[in-house]
């Protein structure tokens, strides 16, 4: 979860190594010694590791980008929206896009609205000429996604929970008018906080969701597959198994697949992997050949 593993996360290497010098620069060229070796792992681990980050933060970016999903206001316009998360930048605002299924819209004026358990934030919006072609809007007057506090249980509560439309007025070039006093109240179920896997490096905050589910099939080969027959059939317990090649193959390989599928197997498998350079991360947040189609591609 992003606030246990961002927040609460024991220092790493990388830290202790911008600590340490200030402990030692008494001591005749410790001092030196400490800040080239700082630049140099900084140096590694950036070789090593931000290409991975990068795509994985992208296909994180590419699912959750302003117009990745539209949702409908009736016939006459749909809506897509991207938030400003606590893991974004500072200067990051949270933007809404508009855009017309008619093509005799006129004008559209609504309240967009967040409600949190304390308070309430409004952003007033009006479009002329909506078409297909989207209005894409900044919402200065909505706080960005955070974490605000903790509930006496320790569960945290963030900024604001929901959000939804109001007073939305439709003017048509007739002169028709159609109000609707309010949309369907959409709540947030903050799977970029509770769900979703971030690490800080390099002065930035990544998305490693990627890297994580690649690892996890990468277990799930080791579990269910490695040493397994392909087909299964499960029969009745009463009926005798007898021990076939197959039977035994599988028993005596569940000690190597439990240790391969190890979280710290399955890391040093996945970093070889992609450091060989004979596999890269997919958009389906998979491992597989660099090389070939797309559609010919095997994963793992």
């Amino acid at each position: 979860m992003f606030y246990a593993s961002l927040l609460l996360s024991p220092p790493t290497i990388g830290i202790a190594l911008m600590i340490l010098p200030s402990s030692i620069l008494g001591i005749p060229g410790l001092g030196l010694l400490f800040t080239l070796v700082r630049w140099a792992y900084g140096y590694v681990t950036k070789w090593l590791f931000l290409n991975t980050y990068r795509k994985s933060h992208q296909i994180w970016t590419d699912r959750h980008q302003l117009g990745a999903y539209w949702t409908k206001c009736g016939e006459y316009f749909e809506y897509s929206y991207n938030f400003a998360l606590q893991v974004d930048d500072r200067d990051q605002k949270s933007k809404i896009a508009f855009k017309s299924l008619r093509n005799d819209i006129q004008r559209i004026s609504l309240i967009f609205e967040t409600e949190s358990v304390v308070a309430r934030y409004q952003e007033y919006i009006k479009l002329n000429d909506l078409t297909e072609k989207p209005i894409i809007m900044s919402l200065s007057n909505i706080p960005r996604l955070e974490i605000s506090g903790r509930f006496k249980d320790g569960m945290p509560f963030f900024s604001w929970d929901d959000f939804y439309l109001r007073n939305v007025q439709i003017d048509f070039i007739d002169g028709t008018v159609v109000n609707i006093n309010e949309l369907l109240r959409s709540s947030m179920t903050q799977t970029w906080a509770f769900n979703s896997k971030w690490k800080r490096k390099w002065s930035s905050i990544w998305n490693v969701d990627a890297i994580d589910w690649a690892q996890h099939r990468m277990a799930l080969y080791w579990q269910y597959r490695f040493g397994m027959p392909l087909v299964r059939i499960y029969v009745p317990y009463s009926v005798q198994r007898k021990l076939t090649f197959e039977l035994l193959l599988a028993i005596a390989t569940r000690p190597i697949a439990l240790i391969m599928a190890s979280k710290a197997a399955i890391s040093i498998q996945f970093w070889l992997a992609i450091w060989s350079g004979l596999f890269v991360l997919n958009n389906e947040s998979e491992l597989q050949w660099r090389w070939g189609k797309a559609d010919e591609l095997e994963s793992i």
